[in-house]
């Protein structure tokens, strides 16, 4: 089943001023404005509230296509009903043999129109690291990747471009669907 991209997600990620455009929008104070400047705002705000909808459901869809059966499968529960639903990343967090983990879906910041699947542990002082070393991931055809030194690492698949598409394929939901499981069956076979 392929899954639509919402025409302002596709508007967000058509460029990166569009992007940027966006994120102003989000951060808009309305006082001292005049009546029109206030109905720009509003129906510009409108816009926005819009599209956080639609990127949410879109990352939602895909989290249903790919890890919920996946998880089902392999009897993972989830830890709380903890979603991160920062801006690009939307991810949940579940428990395999005592360890914390999130599993979700990364796109990230406008310029940078790349979706792929996420996993990271979440260390004792509430840190997300990497899943193993790159050495390790790489033999389950996965990756590390740096966010920051305040925000941690995490373990990714192969990302897709979202830029001109209108959907995310069933090729491209079955590659996501095997890097899931790869990321699963890496944290299942550690020691």
């Amino acid at each position: 089943m392929s899954i639509n991209i919402p025409e302002t997600v596709k508007k967000y990620y058509e460029t990166e001023e569009n992007g940027k455009a966006i994120n102003l929008l989000r951060e808009n104070n309305l006082i001292g404005k005049t009546l029109k400047e206030k109905e720009q705002c509003y129906k510009a705000n409108l816009f926005v509230e819009h599209f956080l909808f639609d990127m949410w459901n879109f990352r939602y869809q895909i989290f249903k296509e790919v890890w919920s059966p996946l998880l089902e499968e392999n009897q993972i529960k989830e830890y709380e009903c903890d979603i991160e639903d920062a801006d690009y990343y939307f991810v949940v967090k579940y428990e395999i043999k005592e360890n914390i983990y999130y599993f979700g879906i990364c796109n990230l910041a406008p310029g940078d129109d790349k979706l792929f699947m996420v996993a990271s542990h979440i260390n004792e002082d509430g840190q997300e690291e990497n899943l193993g070393d790159e050495k390790q991931v790489k033999a389950y055809a996965l990756q590390n990747r740096e966010y920051d030194e305040e925000e941690g690492s995490c373990t990714c698949g192969e990302e897709i471009s979202l830029k001109n598409k209108t959907e995310i394929t069933d090729e491209e939901i079955e590659k996501f669907k095997t890097d899931a499981k790869n990321m699963i069956n890496f944290i299942k076979n550690k020691r």
